[in-house]
């Protein structure tokens, strides 16, 4: 990774470890709280408001009704009940129906709104860094810049992948 650095950075070795901390004078500047904090406040993922689940049982319980409205047509063809009797058991059918397909876009709109604090707090995360830690790369060129993004790349996806296998 520090060739790739290097390469589109353009600096010699030289230049490079001239950079390099090798005291550890300047860390000392950094309060240790402040830096506990922002890697807290990055690893922060917002709780959801609303539950993001749709029921497990969803489609069964839209099946049955869809096999109550069946019955219920069939009786009315039977003559079984009346067109109140049937015009009332529609009514609460399609309420069930409504109430399911309620469940249904809550939970959409609820895993839509978590992803969107997600994405704003990564922004705000991004934006922070870039505005004083990340002020020191953005100084010293696009090379470095391309450099550094690269390099983000790389840790983002390999988290990415350790996390993945870790679920399977």
């Amino acid at each position: 990774m520090k060739d790739v650095a290097r390469a589109m950075d353009g600096r010699t070795d030289e230049e490079l470890e001239a950079l390099k901390d090798t005291d550890g004078e300047d860390e000392g500047d950094v309060d240790a709280d402040t830096s506990s904090d922002d890697a807290d406040e990055l690893r922060r993922d917002p709780a959801p408001l609303l539950d993001t689940h749709v029921p497990a049982d969803l489609p069964q319980r839209l099946a049955v009704l869809d096999e109550e409205k069946a019955a219920l047509v069939q009786k009315f063809d039977d003559g079984e009940i009346t067109a109140r009797e049937y015009s009332e058991g529609l009514e609460a059918i399609a309420d069930k129906r409504n109430d399911a397909d309620w469940t249904r876009r809550k939970a959409e709109f609820a895993r839509e709104q978590h992803q969107a604090a997600v994405n704003r707090n990564w922004e705000n995360s991004v934006s922070k860094f870039m505005t004083t830690t990340g002020k020191d790369i953005t100084a010293r060129g696009e090379g470095a810049l391309l450099a550094f993004d690269s390099y983000v790349k790389k840790v983002t996806i390999d988290s990415f992948l350790a996390e993945k296998r870790a679920r399977q």
